[in-house]
């Protein structure tokens, strides 16, 4: 296997792109369920009987071809690359050289918000947008694609490998409730991650981001998704079922802390991390995981009252032109083979439980660094979680459409102002 490079922290994907824009939330119109998944396919709205719905789908589905190509938009350094080659991608050609079908990759998604912006002109005026499938995170923008019309529902008959292999965090999720127009990319944590020179002590808990001992030297995420679900988490709250009054609540904590805070950070709070400006941070699983490849000795925490769970998924974009062979590739990537190469390079979770097992086998048949690195990544929360360590983590709300105006009003002014 080809071991990814110890990067410069600015160039790791995590630390240039936010996991959520700073820009104000674009308003939601339209309605979800049952007529956005019709739109999506291209067939008319008529009835809303669940049966009538999926056997338009079912029709839809029957009419596809494959067509040996496709368009695939992701994140940069989100797939394995080859040695000396960035743009040649080892589990790409080991799928072309299965299917016969050429990828055509694009490193288009600087983030959530302006992907969305830069597809929807063509999405909502029904024409093809350029992409057939993209990876886009679980929240309020994944949330925006589906209410608008803009997925279309997979074909379940074509997700065999996902059916076998999923593991269950990453089936039936809340935010897609019977995998109707996902499958699940990579994920991470959103947790605490700090330095124990610095600190002076171990980092268990989102209070200890109010501790005085460290004002100046704290760290917080400047975006509406991490930063207010975890301010619920640290007032007792479930997120899920949070109410506004717990909303008002939460950001209270958050303006209690805030003369603490040195800054609200987006794509630059690892660096600050790693270079001693901060000590203690919310931090993102992977981050530290590879923060700590290049030289760092730094601790990633799941607080006692619970992290984040953040999913990116594919999805099929509305006009896709080749679904078909999209649907073939999603697939492919939950074979454990495919999704342990995957994971090897970007040292996120990956969604396939069975991996480990081939990144295991890897290992022992490695040697010297290379063994070293894949026997890291075996035991790494980063990339294969335990159950315990699912077990202290949310989805977060799941906004409703009504709810986010308010959601906005309540929490951006904290880390705007």
């Amino acid at each position: 296997m080809t071991r990814p490079p110890h990067l410069d922290p600015v160039m790791i994907r995590g630390m240039t792109q936010p996991r959520i824009g700073r820009r104000d939330m674009l308003r939601l119109m339209g309605a979800a369920g049952a007529a956005s998944m019709l739109t999506a396919c291209g067939v008319s709205g008529q009835g809303d009987s669940t049966t009538q719905t999926r056997n338009q789908v079912r029709d839809y589905w029957s009419k596809q071809h494959e067509h040996g190509v496709l368009n695939f938009a992701n994140w940069p350094l989100y797939l394995d690359v080859a040695a000396g080659n960035k743009s040649d991608h080892p589990t790409l050609d080991a799928f072309t050289k299965q299917t016969g079908i050429k990828v055509k990759y694009f490193e288009v998604i600087q983030d959530n918000g302006p992907f969305f912006a830069k597809v929807r002109p063509s999405l909502e005026g029904g024409q093809y947008c350029g992409y057939d499938m993209a990876v886009i995170s679980n929240g309020i923008f994944f949330t925006q694609f589906e209410a608008l019309g803009y997925l279309v529902p997979l074909d379940q008959s074509r997700m065999k490998n996902f059916y076998r292999y999923a593991g269950d965090n990453y089936q039936n999720r809340s935010f897609d409730k019977g995998n109707v127009y996902s499958m699940p990319w990579q994920a991470g944590f959103t947790g605490i991650g700090y330095d124990p020179a610095r600190t002076g002590r171990k980092i268990t808990s989102w209070q200890d981001l109010a501790d005085p001992k460290f004002s100046g030297k704290i760290g917080m995420f400047g975006n509406n998704e991490d930063l207010p679900n975890c301010a619920l988490l640290a007032i007792g709250v479930d997120p899920t079922t949070s109410t506004p009054d717990d909303w008002q609540k939460a950001a209270d904590w958050l303006n209690k802390q805030k003369p603490l805070v040195r800054k609200y950070y987006s794509q630059d709070y690892a660096a600050a991390l790693a270079n001693g400006d901060i000590w203690i941070t919310m931090a993102w699983s992977g981050d530290i995981f590879q923060l700590n490849l290049s030289g760092s000795k730094l601790e990633f925490a799941l607080p006692e009252e619970g992290a984040l769970l953040f999913i990116d998924n594919m999805l099929l974009l509305k006009g896709v032109q080749n679904p078909v062979d999209a649907m073939e590739l999603m697939d492919f990537y939950y074979d454990p083979r495919q999704a342990a190469s995957l994971a090897e390079w970007v040292n996120y979770i990956s969604p396939v439980p069975d991996a480990q097992q081939v990144v295991a086998s890897d290992a022992a048949k490695a040697s010297g660094g290379d063994k070293t690195y894949l026997e890291s990544l075996v035991h790494s929360y980063a990339v294969f979680p335990t159950p315990q360590d699912y077990a202290q983590a949310s989805l977060g709300r799941p906004l409703k459409l009504s709810e986010l105006n308010q959601w906005n009003s309540i929490f951006q002014p904290v880390y705007q102002s």
